[in-house]
């Protein structure tokens, strides 16, 4: 599957809760995300631009595959999710996989038609904005964005910021 993302950081979070409502996005709901990143045993995901990840969100377990970046503007990627059960871990650590670290948010849901749009606050990072689709549109996500007065974007993984800041 095919996810379409760009990202940014927010300053003004009350505007572009107000700002989502006047465009017609409904509140899906909040969540605690906890995830765990992943890398291979005879690779490095780093190098690669890829992931994998196992999330924990509201107690249900997943895990996804990332692909590396398909384009130079965005954080778009094949992107391949299945769910899972507690072991899941033991069997990621059996094959090898090292857990990298571990990224916690609370995540605040939007959507409008093919658009979601998520809130985060990402523990030791701060507050972004994402907006995903599953159409290859870029220009239709970065009018959303400009109507939400987003600026300052990354391609930038959460995972990418925590372990430039551990470094």
């Amino acid at each position: 599957m095919l996810e379409v993302e760009i990202k940014a950081r927010v300053y003004d979070l009350e505007y572009v809760k107000n700002k989502l409502s006047l465009l017609g996005f409904k509140y899906v709901g909040k969540f605690f995300e906890k995830d765990y990143y992943y890398n291979h045993p005879c690779k490095d995901f780093k190098e690669t631009d890829e992931a994998l990840r196992i999330r924990i969100c509201n107690g249900k377990l997943s895990i996804t595959y990332k692909g590396r970046k398909l384009d130079e503007r965005s954080k778009t990627r094949i992107e391949y999710t299945s769910i899972a059960d507690e072991n899941i871990f033991k069997i990621v650590e059996a094959l090898g996989f090292k857990l990298v670290a571990v990224v916690e948010k609370f995540r605040e849901v939007f959507k409008k038609d093919n658009i979601k749009i998520c809130i985060d606050n990402v523990k030791n990072l701060g507050t972004f904005v994402e907006i995903e689709s599953d159409k290859y549109d870029l220009d239709l996500l970065f009018n959303i964005a400009k109507e939400l007065n987003l600026k300052e974007f990354t391609r930038k993984s959460y995972l990418e910021m925590i372990l430039e800041k551990n470094i």
